[in-house]
């Protein structure tokens, strides 16, 4: 199957994602950024043409989660995984992002599975422009559309 052809059609943009933070939408976001890769080594042994002989089944990393929101989000985001954590630190709370893009009947997810505060930071300045602050989140894993760019687990696990 190769992607479908669009003539006058709609495209997925950002009018069609949806981003739920622990189960809830939030809207005051400006920008999203994530990625993950599967780092693989090959392996070479004896030979004249001193090819590689195979490759490792690779180590899956992720790069932080990064979102640029707006100050309000960003209070209010603290405040409810503060709650979350039960303590006064919303760095203690873990809990999932899930982005979607949803066009007729075409959807996309992201899963961002276990997520935590890492970093946040702000630059205020002059300007009619409402203020962001930029949120780093770490995550184990990403599910996109039901499928991992990892290894499957072994013994059941997700």
């Amino acid at each position: 199957m190769s992607d479908e052809v669009r003539i006058n059609g709609v495209q997925h943009s950002w009018a069609s994602t949806i981003l739920k933070i622990d189960g809830k939408p939030w809207h005051g976001i400006k920008a999203i950024g994530y990625s993950h890769k599967r780092t693989r080594t090959k392996s070479y042994g004896m030979g004249r043409a001193h090819a590689p002989r195979g490759r490792t089944s690779g180590k899956y990393e992720v790069e932080p989660l990064t979102i640029t929101m707006e100050t309000a989000t960003a209070r209010l985001l603290r405040d409810e995984m503060a709650q979350k954590a039960g303590t006064s630190s919303y760095g203690d709370a873990v809990f999932q992002v899930v982005l979607q893009y949803t066009e007729g009947n075409s959807t996309i997810t992201d899963e961002l599975v276990d997520c935590a505060f890492e970093s946040e930071g702000a630059k205020p300045e002059e300007s009619p422009d409402p203020l962001y602050e930029e949120v780093t989140f770490d995550f184990m894993r990403l599910i996109r559309n039901g499928k991992t760019l990892h290894a499957p687990p072994t013994g059941g696990g997700r």
